[in-house]
């Protein structure tokens, strides 16, 4: 401030206050009152607009996360359809453009042979005598006492 002339600054506001006329020199000055213009909008595109079909990715693992390798899967949808093929080395497959709806999937078993997990360290236990004897006793118990799964009663094996 200095006489009867200030410049004040508030927010994003600069208000010039003097008793006499305002001379700004400069290659070119503009001084334009707030005005306004409506928003030009391109326009959308013609015709049918559908929503893209999804993807549909297959994961097939075992309890411990390890890969069905190259099981084969059959996909059934709602609409009839149907996708079948081999899933690859990881248990995977993407299937792009699925019909939109509900389905169900199947899976085959893991291409790969069945290998037996290693035996437990202390199998020399597991060949001691009286330890089979306990496993046959238990195994004949559970024999004699559980229904069988074909409705006949207990001990009805012929």
């Amino acid at each position: 401030k200095g006489g009867q002339t200030s410049i004040e600054l508030d927010g994003m506001n600069i208000t010039l206050k003097m008793p006499g006329l305002l001379d700004v020199k400069g290659a070119s000055k503009s001084f334009v009152g707030p005005g306004g213009a409506p928003a030009e909008l391109p326009n959308l595109p013609v015709g049918t607009l559908t929503e893209p079909s999804p993807d549909l990715e297959l994961h097939y693992t075992y309890d411990d996360l390890t890969p069905v390798v190259q099981a084969t899967y059959k996909v059934t949808f709602d609409s009839g359809a149907v996708l079948q093929g081999t899933l690859d080395q990881d248990g995977y497959k993407l299937l792009r453009g699925v019909p939109n709806g509900s389905y169900r999937v199947e899976y085959g078993e893991d291409a790969r042979d069945w290998k037996a997990p290693p035996l437990a360290k202390d199998d020399a236990e597991f060949q001691k005598k009286d330890v089979k004897a306990q496993g046959v006793a238990l195994i004949e118990k559970a024999l004699a006492t559980e229904p069988p799964l074909d409705g006949s009663t207990a001990g009805d094996f012929e």
